[in-house]
């Protein structure tokens, strides 16, 4: 499987139509286990953690690193730490 993924360093301008668009290419894809798992991904209400909150981030399988949230919905992230 390849995938690609690209994004816009540029922020959504004030009143701007949001619009992201996904191409799937391939032959008999399960249309309905595509949708589902995008929808699952969708967030809904609010973010666990607040501008200032301390975390800890996952670095690597077993490395943490200590960090404050300094942002939120950074560059499609919900979080810059």
């Amino acid at each position: 499987m390849l995938l690609m993924c690209t994004s816009s360093k540029d922020e959504w301008k004030e009143g701007e139509k949001r619009v992201n668009k996904m191409c799937f290419i391939g032959r008999n894809l399960d249309r309905k286990l595509i949708e589902d798992g995008i929808k699952a991904c969708i967030v809904s209400g609010e973010l666990r953690f607040k501008v200032g909150d301390k975390v800890k981030c996952r670095m690597g399988k077993d490395t943490w690193s200590k960090g404050v949230v300094l942002k939120l919905w950074d560059m499609g992230n919900a979080y810059r730490v």
